[in-house]
């Protein structure tokens, strides 16, 4: 029997949490399935792929932003956690499997103060880490984690580059922001990035100041004390719900971040991204790294031989 190590887990003393948003995206392939159930790799999904960078980061949680009708397909798609692949085998230990980190992953819905006024696919990323740091908080304060790492399934990229550099992730500034052919996520692209709590609480703050209601105060008030609301035109109506990623992140600097170079990066909005992908010679698949239990019966190359004979 091997016993566990009383320092596992204490290489870095900042807690970091994975966020990912699966809420209001506007690519769509018209197929059965919803868009983060492509696959990328041999029984790999999208979404499994942001979970898996986000893994390969070094988060302690992953918390995903789904709406309530597209829960099910999340949960069918995605297990209840995940592995730390740095220490999922451990080659000094009798039972290799002993030191395995495992990662839980949460399904969030949107808070109801910002439902149906500010939850575009951007703010999904804020709402998992405002979740986050919520639940946390209310175990103790020095619970709340440090810094949010966002992760888009339409942004694709193998993630041994992640790992490659991840002892520069723990040490010196920990906001990171990836770049891929001079662009980052505040060019609205779907790359990675992480940040602390106090970017998160601005980008709240100023997501809330571009959003807007159905109606306005007229400035006037009624005889019983109450203010005059005044309807507001189409194109000014819920605007929070339309914000692109360049205008959610608008407050954020790229001289707050460290920056880091990903050699190859797939940004996925059209079926033209998808297909150039598939012809790369990137092919993701990392599956042994998740916990999924939802494949009753899995397609084995004996299963697929026997099925090639029975047709024949």
């Amino acid at each position: 029997m091997g016993y566990g190590n009383i320092y596992s887990g204490t290489e870095g003393i900042y807690k970091s949490v994975g966020c990912i948003s699966l809420q209001n995206y506007e690519l769509s392939f018209e197929q059965p399935f919803k868009v983060y159930m492509t696959p990328v790799g041999y029984g790999f999904t999208m979404l499994e792929a942001a979970i898996t960078n986000c893994l390969y980061y070094g988060v302690d949680s992953i918390w995903i932003t789904v709406n309530d009708d597209e829960l099910p397909w999340a949960k069918k798609c995605v297990g209840q956690l995940g592995y730390d692949p740095v220490r999922y085998i451990d080659r000094f230990s009798i039972n290799k499997t002993d030191q395995r980190k495992r990662v839980p992953i949460y399904f969030v819905p949107t808070f109801t103060r910002y439902r149906d006024y500010c939850d575009n696919y951007t703010f999904g990323f804020i709402n998992a880490g405002l979740m986050a740091k919520k639940v946390y908080g209310h175990v103790s304060s020095y619970c709340e984690p440090d810094y949010y790492f966002f992760s888009s399934p339409f942004g694709l990229l193998d993630p041994k580059q992640l790992r490659e550099k991840r002892s520069e992730f723990k040490s010196a500034n920990k906001k990171s922001l990836f770049y891929h052919n001079g662009q980052t996520a505040l060019d609205g692209i779907h790359l990675p990035m992480c940040i602390d709590k106090e970017q998160l609480e601005r980008l709240k703050k100023h997501t809330l100041s571009l959003s807007t209601g159905k109606s306005r105060t007229t400035g006037e008030y009624r005889d019983n004390g109450l203010p005059v609301f005044e309807r507001l035109p189409p194109e000014e109506t819920l605007k929070g719900k339309r914000l692109t990623a360049n205008e959610t992140y608008s407050c954020l600097e790229e001289d707050e971040f460290s920056h880091y170079d990903l050699e190859t990066f797939f940004n996925i909005e059209s079926w033209d991204d998808y297909v150039d992908y598939m012809s790369s010679d990137l092919k993701v698949n990392k599956r042994s790294l998740l916990k999924r239990k939802y494949v009753l019966h899995p397609m084995t190359k004996e299963t697929w031989k026997n099925g090639q004979d029975k047709t024949e």
